[in-house]
């Protein structure tokens, strides 16, 4: 059965995380992103699940990344609640 993906949003937490995760023996691998995911970012992170035990995927979209945030910040900040979301959809269809 799949569980929804953990979330960590702040680098003590991952690490509680990734610790946990290695005090277990598990094999870690990580695929960093920047911005909306895609196919190539799935394709790594199958890759990455079939050489590790647990895949970490950091997924950063900077303001910059979410249209003219600067003149419209109401619009950037959907922008980014939807790529975060479409994101974390995509992560949990994979199994990670």
């Amino acid at each position: 059965m799949s569980r929804s993906p953990l979330i960590v949003r702040t680098v003590p937490a991952l690490r509680r995380a990734v610790n946990h995760l290695r005090s277990r023996k598990a094999t870690v691998a990580l695929v960093p992103t920047m911005g909306a995911l895609y196919d190539g970012h799935v394709s790594l992170v199958r890759l990455a699940k079939r050489r590790a035990d647990k895949v970490v995927v950091s997924i950063f979209v900077p303001c910059r990344n979410a249209g003219a945030g600067h003149l419209n910040p109401g619009r950037s900040l959907r922008i980014l609640v939807a790529a975060r979301l479409g994101n974390t959809r995509l992560i949990d269809n994979i199994g990670v």
